[in-house]
């Protein structure tokens, strides 16, 4: 890690949750690439069970930068919605 580096230089920032259990998982990374490696290798390490991860997680990442737009969703796309003023 540089240095020079502060939080704010990290533009896009990963969320999984679980329905019940919140946030599993938030990180921030400078670039996207990173951030969906990041998600990717979090989403994976869910547990598979007859579809029902894809009902009862839900994972985004968003862009800082841009008033946090969500650029990619995986899962419960209701679990990572954001209501933005």
């Amino acid at each position: 890690m540089d240095i020079d580096s502060t939080k704010s230089d990290k533009r896009y920032e990963v969320v999984v949750k679980h329905y019940s259990a919140g946030v599993l998982h938030k990180a921030s990374f400078k670039t996207l690439n990173r951030a969906h490696a990041f998600l990717l290798a979090r989403w994976n390490e869910l547990p598979v069970d007859s579809g029902r991860t894809q009902i009862e997680c839900g994972a985004a990442i968003y862009d800082k930068h841009e008033s946090r737009k969500r650029l990619s969703t995986l899962g419960a796309a209701y679990l990572v919605n954001e209501i933005v003023p």
